[in-house]
């Protein structure tokens, strides 16, 4: 068979589809491709940066789609089945609106992909997609294939995307990980993580991992045996690292320069509320961050705005926080009700939702709210994140957090790291002001439409 793997873009501003030119590659695909028996042509796209040919023939269009990609996920679908072309939807997505999905595929994947794509791929060989295939359970993530030498077209940043655990132990209500994977953690065999790392182009690495140091046991195995491969990598974590010192240095010894944190908010009441309470027992985020960033590692900060005791003050209050911390990087967002989650419930129990579905309204725009905050309105909630986004990521701003001995200052390394980082965050950020999701499109051929 003659596949296509196609991974949406989220939409366009004005009449410019949202695409760039700094992106990181889909672990995803490279899974996808790799169980793929050598007999099938695997041709990829990545519609962030190139055209998706949705007039050429194939014999199965496979899509992953997140919410945010949701509605250009269905317009491309749609134009591939209408030319002949049977598609599938996978992902978060999929697996939480399956209902939906299903109404714009041939066949929808639901769960962790490596239990049912061997399946998928025989049925599609003999014509008889079955609709929906729900993962049996977890993935035992053992012997997963990687193949990037679908990338080799693209230009993405030098920086290998690998995965070595899944789901997370927490159960914030804003967030999706738990109602896809469950509450167990599952990790791969630190040996087939390592010999993937011996296989790459590059020895910088990103751990996708959803919390890195969750199963602490694993995280120490693998950080011991990374100490030996002298490779630099980043990953996301829980806060509560910092309660053990140990792993800390283990975890700077073994080649980490950098975490992604969420650290969500600056109010004790909204970390209640978001089931993220035990927060308080840290200490403070100022003692926590200090610890981090004494072992060279930037911090990279996420902030979530339009819990019930948040009020514009809130801003000024978390914007001078990330100032003063010289966060490496921070995300100022809007709470976003994503389907599936016990927020969202909540929010349309209550009757504050102001789209049915945010992510397939022609109204809704990413820097715009999608619900009714308490502390203030949908349009300030809105306006002071696109302040506080402003402010963080000026040139001024810059300038001032860069100068951190501990960590961007380190060596010349963390400092090209922090720059780039930075000039790539504030021209995105610019791009996505506007974006409307999903494009104005010709329904025949799902080419944008211009004025």
């Amino acid at each position: 068979m003659r596949i296509a793997l196609i991974r949406p873009t989220m939409g366009i501003q004005g009449i410019r589809p949202y695409r760039s030119k700094a992106m990181m590659e889909p672990l995803v695909f490279a899974v996808l491709a790799g169980m793929t028996p050598a007999e099938h042509e695997v041709i990829f796209f990545d519609e962030r940066i190139e055209r998706v040919p949705t007039e050429e023939q194939f014999d199965l269009a496979a899509f992953s789609v997140e919410t945010y990609t949701a509605r250009r996920a269905y317009q491309l679908a749609d134009a591939f089945r209408q030319h002949g072309t049977p598609v599938v939807l996978g992902g978060f997505h999929p697996t939480l609106c399956p209902e939906e999905a299903v109404l714009h595929a041939d066949a929808i994947a639901t769960g962790e992909v490596e239990n049912t794509w061997t399946h998928i791929l025989e049925d599609a060989q003999c014509g008889r997609l079955q609709g929906i295939y729900r993962s049996p359970g977890r993935s035992a993530l053992t012997s997963v294939p990687v193949d990037r030498t679908i990338f080799r077209h693209i230009a993405y940043l030098p920086l290998a995307l690998v995965q070595f655990s899944r789901g997370c132990t927490h159960c914030c209500d804003f967030c999706s990980i738990q109602q896809f994977y469950g509450p167990r953690l599952t990790h791969r065999p630190t040996a087939d993580v390592l010999a993937e790392i011996d296989g790459l182009p590059t020895r910088n690495v990103f751990f996708v991992d959803d919390n890195i140091t969750a199963d602490r046991h694993a995280a120490r195995e693998l950080f011991t045996a990374l100490k030996k491969r002298r490779i630099r990598w980043i990953s996301q974590a829980s806060l509560d690292i910092v309660q053990d010192p140990e792993l800390l240095d283990l975890m700077a010894a073994s080649g980490c320069f950098g975490l992604i944190i969420g650290l969500e908010s600056l109010n004790e009441q909204n970390l209640a509320l978001m089931k993220k309470a035990w927060v308080g027992s840290l200490g403070g985020y100022a003692q926590a961050l200090r610890a981090i960033k004494e072992r060279g590692m930037l911090v990279y900060g996420a902030f979530v705005f339009g819990y019930d005791y948040d009020t514009p003050a809130s801003f000024q209050q978390t914007i001078h926080f990330a100032l003063e911390q010289k966060l490496f990087l921070a995300t100022f967002n809007m709470l976003q009700p994503f389907p599936g989650t016990p927020l969202y419930t909540q929010l349309q129990a209550e009757g504050r939702l102001l789209y049915d579905r945010w992510w397939m309204d022609p109204r809704y725009l990413w820097d715009k709210a999608a619900f009714r905050p308490i502390g203030m309105s949908a349009e300030e909630l809105a306006e002071e994140c696109r302040k506080a986004r402003s402010c963080f990521n000026s040139m001024a701003s810059i300038v001032s957090r860069g100068i951190d001995p501990h960590a961007h200052l380190k060596d010349p390394f963390r400092f090209f790291v922090y720059l780039l980082g930075n000039l790539i965050s504030r021209q995105d950020i610019r791009q996505k002001q506007g974006l409307s999701l999903g494009f104005a499109v010709d329904e025949r051929t799902a080419e944008l439409v211009g004025p």
